[in-house]
């Protein structure tokens, strides 16, 4: 993925954007068109209904790169992108997986997965309100590798087992 824009009018924008490109269509029955990718991008952002509000915007932050850093043999090796992402009242995971079929096509996979049922002490753990790099950040080096397994699917099957024996392991005993 490239550009993401959200638009509460969304189909409204799509067929603006259609019109505006008719001209560059490589197939009439199919959404496929020949226009220059930064020219794209200029062109929906122009006819995007403004935001009235820059705390309405939607906001991103891609943490692959530091959780594979940090859990080289844990993150599941199917695992292209790995984004905090939050609007106005929510926050999520977005994971993004990729597997190849046939050996040519690649099939993409996104789950997002709410992160408001995760509280610490009462309180969200991540909050929307928060800067989305603060939240990143919490992911990445504040939220406990037994955490990550009951909460996402960032790790492959024998990663958690591991981290769960571990923590079995560490409980006292009662």
């Amino acid at each position: 993925m490239v550009f993401e824009l959200f638009d509460e009018q969304h189909e409204d924008l799509e067929a603006r954007i259609h019109y505006e490109l008719t001209d560059y269509r490589v197939n009439t029955a199919r959404e496929f068109f020949r226009y220059p990718l930064d020219k794209a991008i200029a062109l929906l952002l122009q006819l995007a209904k403004p935001v009235k509000k820059f705390a309405e915007q939607y906001v991103a932050e891609d943490v692959t790169q530091r959780l594979r850093e940090k859990y080289p043999e844990y993150l599941r090796p199917d695992i292209v992108s790995v984004r905090i992402v939050q609007i106005p009242g929510r926050v999520w995971l977005e994971i993004t997986s990729e597997t190849e079929i046939a050996g040519y096509l690649v099939n993409q996979i996104i789950q997002c997965t709410d992160l408001a049922f995760i509280v610490d002490t009462d309180e969200a753990f991540f909050k929307s309100e928060d800067d989305v790099s603060f939240n990143a950040n919490k992911l990445v080096n504040d939220y406990d590798v037994y955490s990550i397994i009951m909460t996402t699917d960032l790790f492959h099957d024998e990663a958690c087992q591991k981290i769960a024996g571990v923590h079995e392991m560490q409980r006292p005993s009662t």
